[in-house]
């Protein structure tokens, strides 16, 4: 199986408004990410992948995945409502806990269609 594994030195761009506390607690729990899925091709359909709403986070100071390309995402698979996270990183469960878990809450009260 090949796999990635993140660069030290790439730590930064997925944990730059991260506590260097927590990036050396992602740093232990991060394991190395098999590639084949990034290739696979999904036949998604209406029907089923289409009837569950989907929520998009953005975080806009994601440098990882910069916004642009977060624009790009949501708008290749437009999702029921796109929420946004003004400060935080690729990971805002470290760097924005406290929203990320209010964005979560409100997701769970809305109503279902």
């Amino acid at each position: 199986m090949v796999s990635v594994s993140i660069h030290p030195e790439s730590m930064l761009q997925f944990y730059s408004r991260t506590s260097s506390e927590d990036i050396c607690l992602a740093r232990s729990c991060l394991t190395p990410t098999p590639t084949s899925p990034f290739s696979e091709v999904l036949n998604l359909s209406e029907r089923n992948y289409g009837s569950i709403p989907r929520y998009y986070i953005i975080s806009e100071s994601d440098e990882a995945l910069p916004p642009s390309m977060q624009a790009t995402m949501v708008e290749q698979n437009p999702p029921h409502k796109v929420i946004t996270l003004a400060n935080s990183d690729h990971s805002p469960f470290f760097s924005d806990p406290s929203n990320l878990v209010d964005v979560f809450i409100s997701i769970a009260l809305e109503p279902i269609e």
